[in-house]
């Protein structure tokens, strides 16, 4: 995907087994309307949704996010992770991210929200949701926060962070190593 999109459409964009990515640079803006991104992942190293470009809406329009990562294979698998710098980005709409991550083999990181990116809004409720599956001997972490991540709302809305790991796995729920957040 990449390019503008008329000011006041709504973009939905769903998969079933490939994952969903956005290239660098590419900028995909409602205009006020609402954008809906859904993504599986791939089996064993893969993103069910990867965002390396810039997703923007304003007055109402929401962004939902959401991604589903088998968690099997012997490598890394991310529900969702957005990259550094690259903005998600409303007025008073809601901004609600959700990754979940299935059951994991062992000495591998489940990741359900891996975030370097600038989240904000003007208003509009935050809502970032990650849940990392079970294994035995795996690493999972629900949300990360990494450094250079901005979360912030200069409006009257919230931001609420909810993590989770699963049975038998060494991780954390919600783990911050470094990044911003912010209310007004």
């Amino acid at each position: 995907l990449s390019g503008g999109l008329p000011t006041g459409a709504a973009v939905g964009i769903s998969t079933s087994t490939t994952g969903l990515g956005t290239a660098a640079a590419s900028i995909l803006n409602a205009g006020g309307g609402n954008i809906i991104l859904n993504g599986v992942g791939y089996s064993g190293g893969g993103r069910a949704v990867d965002l390396s470009g810039s997703l923007q809406t304003s007055g109402t329009g929401t962004i939902s996010v959401t991604g589903a990562a088998s968690g099997a294979g012997a490598q890394q698998d991310y529900a969702l992770a957005l990259e550094a710098g690259d903005p998600v980005t409303s007025g008073s709409g809601a901004i609600t991210l959700t990754g979940t991550v299935g059951n994991a083999s062992t000495n591998i990181t489940n990741c359900a929200i891996a975030d370097t990116a600038a989240i904000t809004s003007s208003g509009g409720a935050i809502t970032l949701t990650g849940a990392a599956g079970s294994g035995t001997g795996a690493t999972g972490y629900g949300v990360q926060i990494r450094s250079g991540s901005t979360l912030q709302n200069s409006g009257s809305g919230t931001i609420s962070i909810t993590g989770t790991n699963g049975a038998d796995i060494s991780g954390i729920g919600i783990q911050m190593t470094g990044g911003t957040i912010s209310t007004s």
